[in-house]
Order: C-alpha cells, then structure tokens, then sequence
C-alpha cells in the first residue's frame, strides 16, 4: 500500500467538506444586515393599548410598573404623550424620557 493514501484521503475528505459547506452557504437566504433598508427598522408601542407584558419591552420599564401603567389607563383615560405618563406612581421625568423614542399614541382614544 502507498504510505501517501492516507494522506490523500485526508485531503479528500477536507475537500468534500469545504464543497459542501460552499454550497450550503449559497442556499441559506442572505441575512438582514446584508439589505440596504432605506430607513431603520423601528417599532413603537402604543401605552394605550398595549398589554403589561408588551410594555416591559420599553426602557425602565419592569413587569410592576407595566401593571400600574395598564391600571392607570383602565381608570384615568388614555395618556396624551410620553410626559402624560408620569401620572402613574414611579414614572418620573426620567422614566418618560427614556420612553419617548418608542412609544406612540395613535391608539384607539376613548
């Protein structure tokens, strides 16, 4: 037997995996970093409307305080504006400027 056959099996499977990686890697769909979006994929949540496990995803904003938020608006009305929220305990100043960038009020009025 030829002392270079291992070797070249070795070779030989190296090559048969970096083909198969290759092509694998043409067929998975190109990432989202990899699409030149116009404008930034935003989003922003309605104080309003939404429930106490959506408002947690806001800065500052823990399960407890989402809670106060919900029942606050259940019984005072719809806030105006992020700086309307500081009416529920525990939302100050800084609270609602953290806020502001991601929320909206386009929600239902009552």
């Amino acid at each position: 037997m030829d002392d270079r056959a291992p070797a070249f099996a070795t070779l030989f499977v190296a090559f048969a995996m970096l083909l198969i990686v290759g092509v694998s890697a043409q067929q998975r769909p190109s990432a989202l970093s990899d699409h030149a979006a116009s404008e930034p994929i935003t989003f922003r949540i309605d104080p309003n409307t939404a429930d106490r496990d959506t408002l947690c995803l806001l800065p500052e904003i823990g399960p407890g305080l989402a809670q106060r938020v919900v029942d606050d608006r259940q019984a005072n009305g719809p806030f105006d504006d992020a700086q309307d929220m500081q009416r529920v305990k525990m939302v100050g100043e800084k609270t609602a400027a953290a806020v502001s960038p991601w929320v909206t009020f386009a929600g239902d009025r009552k």
